[in-house]
C-alpha cells in the first residue's frame, strides 16, 4: 500500500514538472518570435525604399518648418510696417495740427500788426494836421511881430520825430517777414517789439513838442487856447 502511495506520488510530481517545463517552453518561443519580428522590422527600416521614404519625411518636415518660419518672417515685417505707417500717420497729422497753429498764429499777429500800422499812420496824420495849423499861427504871429522862436523850435522837434516815427513804420512790414521765416516764433518778435516802442515813443515825443509850441505861444493870440484843446485831441498809441 504504501509503494503504490510512493508510485501515485512520483508520477504527479512528474506531470507537474512537465507541465511547468511546456509553459516556460512556451513563453520562451513567445519571446523569440517576437525578437525575431522586431529584428525583422529593424531590417526591413535599413533597406534602401525605407531609407528613402524616412528622407522624404524629413526633407517634408524641414519644408514645413522652413515655411512656418517664413510665414512668421513675413507676418512680422507686415506688422512693423503697419506700425511705421501709423507712426508716420500719427507724426503727419501732428506736424500737420503744427502748421495749422502756425498758419494761424501767423494770420493773428499779421492782422494785429497791420491794425497797430493803420494806427500810427492815423496818429501821424491828425499830428501832421496839428503841426500845419501851429505853423500857420506862428506865420501870423510872426507878421504882427511877436516872438515864435521857441514855438519853431519845438516843432520842428516835432516834425523831426513825426520822420522818425514814418521811417520806423516803413521797416514793420520787412521785420515782420524776418521774425515769420523763423523756425519758431516763440522769441522771434524781440525786434519788433523794440521797433513798436521806438515808434510809439516818437509819436509821444511829437505829441509832447507840439503841447509846448502851443503853450510857448499862449497868451501872444486868445486863439492859442482853442489850439490846445484841439491838440488835446491827437490819439496817441499806448
Amino acid at each position: 500500500m504504501e509503494k503504490t502511495l510512493f508510485r501515485f506520488t512520483f508520477f504527479v510530481f512528474i506531470a507537474l514538472f512537465t507541465l511547468s517545463f511546456s509553459q516556460n517552453a512556451s513563453a520562451q518561443a513567445g519571446a523569440t518570435v517576437e525578437t525575431v519580428a522586431e529584428v525583422s522590422t529593424q531590417a526591413d527600416v535599413r533597406t534602401p525604399e525605407a531609407r528613402k521614404k524616412m528622407e522624404e519625411e524629413r526633407k517634408a518636415r524641414m519644408e514645413e518648418k522652413k515655411n512656418a518660419l517664413e510665414v512668421r518672417t513675413q507676418n512680422f515685417e507686415e506688422k512693423k510696417g503697419e506700425f511705421e505707417q501709423k507712426k508716420e500717420d500719427r507724426m503727419e497729422k501732428r506736424d500737420d495740427r503744427k502748421e495749422s497753429r502756425r498758419v494761424e498764429a501767423e494770420s493773428r499777429i499779421g492782422k494785429h500788426i497791420e491794425w497797430m500800422t493803420k494806427r500810427f499812420n492815423g496818429t501821424i496824420e491828425r499830428l501832421e494836421k496839428i503841426t500845419a495849423r501851429i505853423e500857420s499861427r506862428i506865420i501870423k504871429l510872426k507878421a504882427e511881430g511877436k516872438t515864435t522862436v521857441e514855438a519853431e523850435n519845438h516843432v520842428a522837434l516835432a516834425k523831426a520825430e513825426i520822420a522818425s516815427a514814418k521811417t520806423g513804420i516803413a521797416k514793420i512790414s520787412l521785420t515782420l517777414s524776418s521774425a515769420l521765416e523763423k523756425e519758431k516764433l516763440n522769441g522771434s518778435f524781440e525786434e519788433m517789439r523794440n521797433l513798436v516802442k521806438s515808434i510809439r515813443d516818437d509819436l509821444k515825443t511829437a505829441h509832447a513838442e507840439l503841447v509846448k509850441a502851443i503853450t510857448s505861444i499862449k497868451g501872444l493870440r486868445g486863439e492859442a487856447k482853442a489850439e490846445t484843446e484841439t491838440s488835446a485831441r491827437v490819439e496817441t498809441v499806448q
